[in-house]
């Protein structure tokens, strides 16, 4: 199932636990930094809009999307930036070459 378009606080642990997980095999050192930011008050699921694949509550592949504000050529302005892509090794493998949406046969 996709998800996406939702501001990340609408989501549940049980969803961010399978995003971390995927994040994981990624970036190992994820979870550790993670918690770090916390620890400063920061919550990155409060921040983030996620695009994610979760198939038997195991995420598949994520895209964070998070706003930027910032001042360009005299004006206010704010721009999308892109982080934490992720794709779980197993998806990878068995979709090589196709997208997360529209991908085909491997995610209908």
């Amino acid at each position: 199932m996709l998800y996406h378009g939702r501001p990340g606080t609408d989501y549940d642990a049980t969803f961010w636990q399978a995003i971390h997980t995927v994040q994981d095999r990624t970036w190992p050192q994820m979870p550790a930094r993670i918690e770090a930011v916390r620890m400063l008050d920061v919550h990155g699921e409060a921040k983030t809009t996620p695009f994610a694949w979760i198939e038997e509550e195991r995420a598949l592949a994520h895209v964070g999307v998070i706003t930027h504000p910032l001042r360009l050529l005299g004006g206010d302005r704010v721009v999308a930036g892109i982080h934490a892509v992720c794709v779980a090794p197993r998806a990878a493998q068995a979709r090589a070459g196709t997208a997360v949406r529209g991908g085909g046969p491997h995610l209908d």
